[in-house]
């Protein structure tokens, strides 16, 4: 999936590569709509990402870049407390929770809904990740220092290993663990706040391992491939 959503980005990048940048990015969020329509999420969140990242880098360009005025702030801010309550849509008795019967009605004139099972959740947990990263993205003095410390920045390094290997650790021992402290004198409660700290310490230390033996190596192995494809007088 990621492989097949990474060559239609790559093909829609390098066929728009000419065009102005507002045409370029407003095809581009067309076509990342009509795939979100035509009930294709994944090359949709692709495409997204990538006008999203035109869009940082944009802003970051600009004079102003390092000047967050207060109407760009509540902007922003707003923009992050709706991404928030839309990736917070429930799993179960979603269309009747508080504050969700409009937004999931709305929701269902943009892409048809067949179960709740199928659409609502998945389809609100895309359009609020767009807006999270638009807002942060655009907010460096009010939205980006929480994402820029230390810890957050090495979790961002080890995101893709924690992918990786969080379900093979699951599968592996996590629920022997879960089951462990359930039983034990501790109670379900208790127990599973122990058995979820031991799992997430455990998964931490694999996606480390694993960032620093597999991830890192082969990034470094497809830089010096590009290098030795393009030649000097291209680098």
């Amino acid at each position: 999936m990621e492989l097949k959503c990474s060559f239609i980005t790559w093909m829609v990048v390098v066929g728009l590569s000419k065009t102005r940048p507002l045409y370029r990015m407003t095809i581009m969020t067309s076509i990342s709509l009509y795939l979100f329509a035509r009930a294709h999420p994944f090359p949709a969140l692709f495409i997204a990402g990538a006008t999203l990242a035109e869009l940082y880098l944009r802003h970051e360009e600009s004079t102003n870049s390092a000047v967050e005025t207060t109407r760009q702030k509540v902007k922003n801010g707003i923009l992050f407390a709706i991404a928030l309550f839309l990736l917070s849509y429930p799993r179960k008795g979603g269309p009747t929770a508080l504050g969700w019967p409009l937004v999931y009605r709305l929701g269902s004139l943009f892409v048809t809904i067949e179960s709740e099972k199928t659409f609502p959740s998945d389809f609100f947990l895309y359009i609020g990740s767009i807006l999270l990263v638009y807002s942060v993205s655009q907010s460096r003095v009010l939205l980006q220092p929480m994402f820029s410390t230390p810890l957050a920045k090495y979790l961002g390094r080890i995101s893709y290993a924690l992918y990786c290997v969080h379900i093979p650790i699951l599968n592996w021992i996590g629920f022997r663990i879960i089951l462990f402290w359930w039983t034990s004198a501790l109670g379900n409660n208790i127990g599973f706040v122990v058995a979820y700290a031991i799992i997430s310490v455990i998964t931490i230390f694999a996606a480390d391992l694993f960032w620093r033996a597999v991830d890192e190596p082969c990034v470094r192995l497809s830089r010096w491939l590009e290098n030795l494809c393009l030649g000097p007088a291209c680098i």
